[in-house]
């Protein structure tokens, strides 16, 4: 009898999925490597496993969460960096009656009593123990470690912790493959209007994407230099920085990593000719004087990507193709632009549409009170959304998936290494799914927490096989690229069981890396784009 590959890997709990054998509950003790105190993921054997025990990570410790903007003592009305916090968004957690400018006690519930200020943008790391930590203790001094910095889901809610379940996982497991793993609190509070977007939406995103810009950069004058911030204890390698997130964190990472200039941003922010402000002046420019860091520092290069089913804002308007907004300046593929992603995006994903179709455009408000804003902005002023035609619904710009940030990459003319990962019975994150429990990307298990695990794993081979790719001609490595005899880059849709699907010459579908694969047991819908 015809056995699916996806149902022998939940019947053996083995995770074949791409190039690399990842996280396994069977397999996973048999590859852990013993803690050296100079140990360096990249000079591991496999990061499947664990570098560090639980005995030498410091994780879940309030001593190790630290403010990054700048020292105010009193986040009012006349500070720039404003927090904004909308009565129709209160959420459950919190007891206000009114629209406020003021700082929220809502970003994060977990720690009010500790010595930190609730109502300041924070950043909390999980790392492995410095020799004036513990006994042989990681010798930072020498070998400075990877970083991972990461941002919580919530869609630009209130009452959405950045220390969440699926947050502190990430930052465990990462802290115990050898990565200084970080999770970073930003700003929320936005007001929706069903399924149209509204102009608090934009305003929220763009305030996201100037405190990720601005906590990267504090983190890396802090971390990364030579003076002694927090006596030292942990030290990062600048040269080895990736970032990462789910939903809303994700959109955060991918609108950072590919909108790389100011005028790109704000072509994906389109104003109407009636608005008083632009986004830039309505919220201030993307690297911000906010933070306790100088906003003339370059971000660092990004290595890679990690991108849990969230979605890149990318124009609409360009008709040359996606791959033209964001070709490298002077269009050479060998610099440090457009870093390597690896994202996981279920195909019944409502939030952040999976296909390439008009479910992905940002279709405006166009109610009054939802296009227009004069709240909580630098000035008193009318800050208002391009107004779109109704019939049919007009966008500007779309939300990209994994699927679209893949085909963007895997372009000539950008040229970067690149894995996608789809999970065809998973909605929007792991809970979001037709019948219980089909999200798990084909890892083999049935529940958030080893799955989420299994993302990890992938997701430290990905940083692994980067920082060991060397080339004296560019950053990244090429779309195409190899590690040894194995080919790395890799399109996974767990009910297709094979890697990539084309279309030849007469328009039907091949498979020319199918595994095992019996064509008549197939999904036609799982099928992609022709990729």
């Amino acid at each position: 009898m015809y056995t699916t590959r996806k149902d022998f890997l939940k019947q053996t709990g083995f995770a074949l999925s791409g190039s690399f054998l990842p996280y396994s509950k069977i397999f996973g003790n048999l590859f852990q490597a013993s803690a050296v105190d100079t140990s360096h993921p990249k000079d591991c054997v496999d990061l499947r496993g664990y570098l560090f025990t639980e005995s030498k990570i410091r994780h879940d410790n309030a001593g190790d969460i630290f403010t990054y903007c700048k020292n105010v003592t009193d986040h009012d009305t006349n500070d720039p960096l404003k927090d904004v916090f909308y009565k129709g968004d209160k959420g459950s957690c919190t007891t206000a009656d009114v629209n406020d400018c003021r700082w929220s006690d809502a970003h994060d519930k977990k720690w009010l009593d500790e010595m930190v200020p609730e109502t300041t943008l924070k950043y909390k790391v999980s790392y492995p123990k410095s020799a004036n930590q513990t006994a042989n203790g990681h010798d930072y001094q020498n070998v400075r470690l990877p970083c991972i910095i990461l941002f919580h889901a919530g869609g630009f809610k209130e009452c959405t912790p950045y220390d969440d379940d699926f947050m502190e996982t990430l930052l465990k497991e990462f802290a115990l493959k050898g990565f200084i793993a970080i999770s970073v609190s930003y700003r929320t509070g936005r007001l929706s209007d069903s399924s149209r977007t509204s102009a608090h939406e934009q305003l929220a995103t763009y305030r996201g994407i100037q405190d990720a810009r601005g906590a990267i950069r504090t983190i890396m004058s802090r971390h990364s230099g030579s003076e002694a911030f927090n006596y030292g204890n942990f030290k990062i390698d600048k040269n080895q920085v990736f970032i990462g997130g789910a939903s809303a964190g994700a959109a955060i990472c991918m609108n950072v990593g590919y909108l790389r200039t100011q005028t790109m941003v704000n072509d994906t922010f389109p104003v109407d000719a009636t608005s008083q402000l632009t986004i830039e002046e309505a919220l201030g420019p993307i690297d911000a004087d906010y933070y306790d860091s100088n906003p003339m520092d370059a971000l660092p290069v990004i290595r890679g990507i990690l991108s849990c089913w969230g979605a890149l804002r990318m124009p609409k308007s360009n008709d040359s193709g996606e791959p033209v907004f964001f070709l490298p300046d002077g269009n050479v593929v060998t610099n440090s632009q457009n870093p390597p992603v690896i994202a996981f995006h279920g195909k019944e994903d409502r939030t952040n549409d999976y296909d390439d179709d008009d479910y992905q455009n940002f279709i405006n408000s166009t109610t009054t009170s939802r296009r227009k804003e004069n709240f909580c902005l630098l000035e008193a002023k009318n800050f208002i959304i391009k107004q779109p035609v109704l019939d049919p619904p007009e966008a500007f710009v779309k939300k990209g998936s994994g699927l679209n940030i893949y085909n963007i990459l895997k372009d000539s003319r950008i040229d970067r290494f690149t894995l996608l990962y789809t999970d065809c019975d998973c909605g929007h994150g792991l809970d979001d799914m037709k019948i219980p429990y089909l999200s798990d990307y084909s890892s083999g298990f049935t529940d958030d927490l080893n799955v989420t695990k299994y993302i990890a794993s992938r997701m430290a081979v990905f940083c692994q096989i980067i920082m060991n790719y060397s080339s004296s001609s560019r950053v990244h490595p090429p779309a195409n690229y190899t590690s040894g005899t194995i080919v790395s880059r890799s399109f996974f849709v767990d009910c297709k069981d094979d890697r990539h699907c084309v279309l030849d010459e007469n328009g039907n579908k091949t498979y020319p890396e199918a595994n095992n694969c019996n064509l008549n047991n197939l999904d036609t819908d799982c099928n992609p784009p022709n990729l």
